[in-house]
């Protein structure tokens, strides 16, 4: 989602066409990485590269905006205070600690609180072969508590038969 916000805030033409290249490949079929399906050397329309990043969470389309705004996906945050950029780390990560999904893992989220809505979190996870979302709202707690959001959404992606 940063992607897209900060590609949408940086691009002025969103028509205009940029050249995936086959550096901005390496290591993603590796990593088993999510992509949208585009090749090195295809030209793609920013706009479609933001399709890719937002519906099937391409990562060739991540990169590839990075790199035309920033220069590469290092330099998307630098600031006056931050010359050389700063790196948000996922507090679910953080909170989920050793916890697994068996036969699976959860490949990304954001976890939320509110007085009214409690913890809540969206997630996506890969269990087998199959990748699923998950929105959960209401769990009890708060920040300072267990994090029932994440229990929760072990519990429903530990449920899941193949």
């Amino acid at each position: 989602m940063m992607t897209t916000i900060v590609a949408i805030e940086k691009l002025h033409d969103l028509n205009e066409k940029i050249k995936l290249t086959k550096s901005m490949f390496e290591g993603l079929y590796k990593a088993d990485a999510s992509m949208a399906g585009f090749q090195p050397g295809e030209e793609v329309r920013a706009i479609d590269l933001l399709y890719g990043v937002m519906l099937p969470s391409g990562a060739e389309c991540c990169i590839a905006l990075a790199d035309h705004i920033a220069g590469s996906e290092q330099n998307t945050l630098p600031t006056n205070k931050h010359p050389g950029g700063i790196t948000f780390y996922s507090t679910m990560y953080e909170r989920l600690g050793n916890q697994n999904i068996i036969d699976g893992k959860i490949l990304g989220g954001k976890t939320g609180y509110t007085d009214e809505a409690g913890l809540c979190l969206a997630s996506l996870a890969k269990v087998g072969k199959q990748e699923y979302i998950l929105i959960t709202a209401g769990a009890k707690g708060d920040h300072q508590s267990e994090q029932y959001n994440i229990i929760d959404a072990l519990a429903v992606y530990n449920s899941i038969r193949k």
